[in-house]
């Protein structure tokens, strides 16, 4: 068997008994294709050149389909022998001889089967963007504003012959947060106004018609165009929003980590929750303050803190000495009974890596020469260096605190149902 694929492989071999079993049982079907556009033809209505190519391909393969090589041409090795053996008699390369063997089995054991497949490709350079040439008439759609008339002057612009007045106006008008409609719009009244209007001092543009300037999709078209290294959406946000949200990545946190405990992670975040006291459960006592400790290897939890004072380095020891001691104890304070197994986490790491608040202060210094960890910082508004403590916020608010009363996001929902009430 030999598949029907644009880039044919060898054939391979299979029983014949597996091949009717699939067939009954509904693995595989019987589907019926096209045959090749000359293959049901008279020779006379076949190109001359098409006849020639289809004759010089059979006298290469034509000794090696005769039923002397049948069916040594099948196995793998004999065929490789029977193909190269070809070609050092014809001076050619293997390729030269496989190719139309591999075609004349896939479509038919016919010469025909040798006749090219020009009608599958396309004009040269498909591979790369067509452009169209100035002056030529505008391609694509014909637009709406036709269907009542034939006056071909309303058919529209061609991009080739307004690419320079287009790129101008994505140049000056698209950038610091514009939207493209607004930045086509701008285009359109600068650079293809049909003239201005004196209103007292001021000279006011006059708006073109929808077949005297480039249309809305033709200004996305070209903006794609010149985005496609990504300069344009570069240009429209900054640095940071750039490093952290648009920019490649490549590789992963865990590259450089040799094993567990080489790094953690370390980081503070205001949760999606109001807590209430106990004394009085309408008195809101404010949100409260979660720091989480994850190994960079493993993305285990090794530690947490949680209190009501802001992020501190306070709050980032108590979470540092929460993950270097046992936890069977610590959960048994709790009333939880666990074994060592299920949370193996009370080792020092070699490094440990923060959002360059809490390990910048002199009491951090003292880590290297106590414990021997080295401290490190991501830079400002970097998130992504640290992105296995940062998903841990991310799953405990969806999976944890979503769920509980005085969410945020349930009083959100809460708030806006009963708006929908109220409108009612």
């Amino acid at each position: 068997m030999i598949g029907i694929e644009p880039k044919l492989k060898q054939p391979r071999a299979f029983c014949y008994g597996k091949i009717k079993e699939a067939l009954d049982s509904g693995l595989l079907a019987i589907v019926q294709m096209r045959p090749r556009p000359f293959a049901l033809r008279d020779l006379d209505a076949i190109p001359a050149r098409y006849v020639e190519m289809r004759d010089r391909l059979w006298s290469i393969i034509a000794p090696l389909v005769d039923e002397q090589y049948i069916p040594d041409i099948f196995d793998d090795e004999a065929r490789g022998r029977i193909i190269s053996l070809r070609a050092r008699q014809l001076g050619i390369a293997a390729k030269s001889v496989r190719r139309p063997l591999y075609r004349y089995w896939a479509h038919g054991n016919s010469k025909a089967a040798l006749i090219p497949f020009y009608d599958l490709c396309g004009p040269q350079g498909t591979r790369q963007e067509r452009k169209q040439k100035a002056g030529s008439a505008k391609r694509g759609r014909r637009p709406d504003r036709l269907l009542s008339t034939d006056d071909a002057s309303l058919l529209g612009v061609a991009v080739a012959d307004v690419r320079e007045r287009i790129v101008a106006g994505i140049t000056q008008f698209y950038k610091g947060g514009t939207s493209r409609m607004k930045a086509w719009r701008d285009t359109k009244t600068k650079y293809f106004s049909a003239g201005y209007v004196q209103q007292g001092s001021i000279s006011v543009p006059i708006e073109p018609a929808p077949h005297q300037a480039p249309s809305y999709r033709q200004f996305n078209r070209v903006i794609e165009e010149l985005n496609l290294d990504l300069s344009i959406a570069k240009r429209n946000v900054d640095t940071s929003t750039w490093n952290l949200r648009m920019r490649g990545v490549m590789g992963s946190s865990r590259r450089h980590v040799f094993g567990p405990c080489a790094r953690f992670e370390i980081d503070a975040t205001l949760m999606d929750i109001y807590l209430v006291s106990v004394f009085n459960r309408a008195w809101i006592i404010g949100r409260p303050v979660l720091y989480v400790v994850v190994d960079v290897f493993s993305g285990m939890v090794v530690g947490f803190y949680l209190g009501l004072e802001g992020p501190s380095w306070e709050g980032a020891r108590l979470a540092l000495f929460n993950a270097f001691t046992d936890k069977v104890t610590f959960c048994k304070d709790f009333g939880v009974e666990i074994t060592q197994e299920m949370w193996p986490c009370h080792h020092l790491p070699r490094y440990l890596l923060g959002d360059n608040g809490e390990l910048c202060g002199l009491a951090a210094d003292d880590l290297s020469g106590t414990l021997g960890i080295c401290p490190q910082n991501a830079a400002v508004q970097r998130g992504d260096w640290k992105p296995n403590v940062e998903q841990q916020f991310r799953l405990t608010n969806l999976e944890q605190v979503n769920f509980l009363p005085g969410a945020i996001n349930a009083r959100e929902r809460l708030r806006s149902a009963d708006m929908q009430w109220m409108l009612a």
